[in-house]
């Protein structure tokens, strides 16, 4: 036996379904005090720059190589991109463990692409390490696939 149908209800209708709240937009982030207008062709930095020369430097001695420089196009801060030896990167103690099931599934990815596509980020340590607050994860997959180094965005100031 079928169900009984309902009687649609009229435009105006008090039995109508619930109004919907308003919904108020948030408003837009004020820009950041410190951004600067620098058009794009000109955020590229040399790697010998005086920002990042020490970093540079630094790279070098722990067996790394400069890839590029560049500044942020916020806030115009020096960056620079480098391959790390992957036994002096480690993770800064406040990360998390590294999950095994996340590992795993970077692994695959990694490992099927044969790329890695997503450089960690790192500060160098006054004995010479490299720590990366958010890379944990990444680290361990590219040591887990023997990788022997790793790219990382580094930044000069901790």
């Amino acid at each position: 036996m079928a169900a009984p149908r309902r009687k649609k209800a009229a435009a105006g209708d008090a039995a109508a379904a619930p109004k919907k709240r308003a919904t108020r937009k948030k408003p837009a982030p004020a820009p950041a005090a410190n951004v600067i207008d620098t058009p794009a062709a000109e955020l590229g930095l040399s790697t010998s720059d005086p920002g990042i020369a020490a970093l540079t430097a630094a790279v070098r001695e722990a067996g790394g190589a400069p890839l590029g420089a560049y500044r942020d196009p916020l806030g115009g801060h020096a960056l620079l991109l480098a391959s790390l030896p992957i036994d002096k990167v480690a993770p800064t103690s406040f990360q998390r463990d590294a999950a095994p099931a996340h590992v795993a599934k970077l692994v695959r990815s990694i490992g099927k692409t044969g790329r890695f596509l997503d450089p960690i980020i790192a500060m160098r340590e006054d004995d010479g390490r490299f720590l990366t607050p958010n890379g944990n994860h990444r680290l361990t997959a590219m040591r887990e696939l023997g990788a022997k180094s790793i790219v990382a965005l580094l930044v000069p100031e901790r």
